[in-house]
């Protein structure tokens, strides 16, 4: 199996980073999976979670996309993050468009599995709004696992339009989240800190999501990575057109950027995909100094399969 490799050189003055092709396809539908569409696909190491049943290396959650009518989120297993050996295992939970599930483990909890994802505004008690759902569970395997309803845990806030696409970081011993405030049309994300119970967020300022871009470019912080490397905080993940400038068929771009302590954006490092072949919106997992990419290959709810691409973060030594 080929896989991408992105090349970074001390000569990269133009701050267009390269990556090599071809895209390599894995988890397509109704070959490796059942949903009607594919979306936000995130690897987890299965022994940094001893509590859920997994016989291969990794587990994998993914969803449906924008499925208004039911949605859906999904696990699966593999040994190999290319998804070469793939097995799909079940539905964890549907209904009001469930999508965009971020797993984490509270080892100090009764319940210690703990899945957070988001609903669309159809459902009762979301005022409205797509909001972020948390359930819980002890454990076993994820589709036949006793789920409890946690609620709503960024709770309600003025001006909220969307507070979906919720994950966070284990940065500085505090776990620091993003999600989005404001809906599509205006492309606004909030941070947040997570009581070390996981059920209490704090609500904080707004990202500076266009920083160092130009005017109908922002960051799209949620479908990315922060990560220490080199004693240096980075983030690596999708950058979009705002909606009104939004060509007629657009592509997501891939970047690395440096960023400071409070998850702000401080250098522009340069993009790492640069046709449209790369695809649109997606999850990374960083495993030692390889960026693991899965990308969805179509625009909105069209996209048939994942693709998968790797890069080489050992690289970025170069731009400290």
């Amino acid at each position: 199996l080929m896989l991408l490799e992105s090349i970074i050189s001390q000569s990269s003055f133009d701050n267009v980073l390269t990556q090599a092709t071809p895209v390599q396809n894995i988890l397509e539908l109704t070959v490796d999976v059942t949903p009607d569409s594919i979306y936000w696909v995130n690897p987890y190491l299965s022994s940094d979670f001893p509590e859920i049943t997994c016989d291969k290396k990794y587990f994998f959650l993914y969803s449906t996309d924008h499925d208004d009518s039911v949605g859906g989120i999904y696990w699966g297993k593999a040994d190999n993050l290319d998804g070469s050996d793939f097995v799909e295992l079940g539905l964890i939970i549907s209904g009001s468009q469930a999508e965009t599930p971020f797993l984490y483990r509270f080892p100090e909890q009764s319940e210690r599995i703990y899945l957070y994802y988001h609903t669309n505004r159809s459902e009762i008690g979301n005022g409205n709004v797509q909001r972020t759902r948390l359930i819980t569970t002890t454990g076993g395997l994820l589709h036949t696992a006793t789920w409890t309803d946690r609620g709503r845990p960024l709770g309600f806030e003025a001006g909220d339009a969307h507070n979906g696409y919720f994950r966070f970081w284990d940065y500085n011993s505090e776990l620091r989240g993003v999600h989005y405030k404001g809906g599509n049309d205006t492309p606004i994300h909030q941070k947040s800190t997570l009581a070390s119970d996981g059920f209490s967020v704090t609500r904080g300022e707004t990202f500076l999501h266009r920083n160092l871009l130009a005017d109908d470019l922002y960051y799209l912080f949620p479908f990315g990575e922060f990560f220490t490397l080199f004693g240096q905080l980075w983030w690596i993940g999708d950058i979009d057109y705002v909606f009104s400038e939004r060509p007629a068929d657009p592509f997501m771009r891939r970047a690395i950027c440096k960023c400071s302590d409070i998850f702000e954006i401080s250098e522009f490092i340069g993009y790492i995909n640069s046709t449209p072949e790369f695809g649109y919106e997606s999850e990374i997992y960083i495993e030692g100094t390889t960026a693991h990419i899965y990308t969805k290959n179509g625009f909105d709810t069209d996209a048939t399969h994942i693709q998968y691409s790797t890069f080489d973060l050992s690289q970025l030594y170069n731009y400290l």
